[in-house]
């Protein structure tokens, strides 16, 4: 088994955090139209599963986009939310992520992000492209900030 494909159980739960395979896509759409999250993961995408037996209750995204590595639609189901699977997925998702790493979040989860050495980037230091996607993140009137994980 590769890197890539090797299950991390939570000490706390018996939750598996694992790669997504093809036949769990239907799950990733399931949760993310339960959040209301509007992105849509593209095939080349590194989707990462928290899983309670057979039922999908979390995901993150690692994608390449203008050859830069971004964290994003992480989503917890909200029936297991504040039992730590968040920030389990997080810590699995870092140890896929490339050195110089990028995300956008609201303010309320700087701190989250955080935990797995992610710091605030001041727009003379973050990509144009994530400038302007934070930008039109403004409609939902939570401020958003880029985060580098250096």
């Amino acid at each position: 088994m590769s890197s890539l494909e090797s299950p991390v159980v939570s000490a706390r739960l018996e939750v598996v955090f694992r790669r997504a395979t093809p036949y769990e896509f239907a799950s990733v759409v399931r949760l993310y139209d339960e959040g209301g999250y509007n992105g849509r993961y593209q095939a080349a995408d590194f989707l990462l599963l928290a899983m309670m037996g057979d039922e999908a209750i979390g995901v993150v995204r690692l994608v390449e986009e203008s050859q830069l590595s971004l964290l994003r639609g992480l989503y917890i189901s909200k029936a297991w939310r504040g039992r730590g699977i968040g920030l389990g997925l997080l810590q699995a998702a870092s140890r896929h992520l490339p050195p110089r790493s990028y995300c956008v979040t609201h303010s309320a989860l700087l701190a989250f992000f955080g935990k797995i050495g992610f710091v605030p980037c001041s727009d003379e230091d973050a990509p144009v492209y994530l400038q302007e996607r934070r930008r039109r993140y403004g409609w939902t009137g939570k401020t958003y900030h880029i985060m580098a994980r250096p």
